[in-house]
């Protein structure tokens, strides 16, 4: 679908997109609140110098946002979260964006293990995490902003 996508910081204008981004079903978990709540509560993607440290955006090559990407030092590790614009699911973008954020994060923080967080129901996200060399390590209660939730803990394994 598209023959690039490249990785590029993230603007204040592709973070304010991403409050407009709308998932159905189970997955409207995902949904932000709108910028100026986002703004109100000092979420960590309205603050510029987090969003410049922390946040990777993917842009097709005419500029469309297809996902984000955030990487936060935690725990002895480098923790990910991914978000996948969703207009552009299930097209293997996904995939596409975690390969070449986990490869930007080795090469980057070298010696740190990268692991990523994701709810136990989330069938798509853990298959894809799978098959770009994640694995199941844990399973855990966490409380969120919408009450609790059963994670899975996956950790790369630089061995595959």
């Amino acid at each position: 679908m598209f023959e690039k996508i490249l990785m590029v910081p993230m603007s204040k204008e592709y973070a304010k997109e991403i409050c407009n981004w709308e998932y159905f079903g189970e997955y409207k978990t995902y949904n932000m609140p709108s910028w100026n709540e986002m703004v109100e509560n000092n979420y960590s993607l309205t603050i510029s110098r987090k969003r410049d440290s922390e946040y990777k955006a993917f842009i097709s090559e005419s500029n469309e946002l297809l996902a984000m990407c955030r990487y936060v030092e935690k725990d002895n590790g480098i923790m990910v979260g991914v978000g996948v614009n969703p207009d552009y699911l299930s097209m293997g973008i996904g995939k596409t964006v975690i390969k070449v954020f986990t490869e930007w994060l080795l090469h980057t923080f070298p010696e740190s293990t990268i692991y990523l967080e994701v709810r136990t129901w989330n069938n798509r996200a853990i298959e894809c995490y799978k098959k770009c060399g994640y694995e199941i390590t844990e399973e855990f209660a966490q409380r969120t902003p919408i009450g609790e939730g059963a994670f899975y803990r996956l950790y790369y394994n630089r061995n595959k």
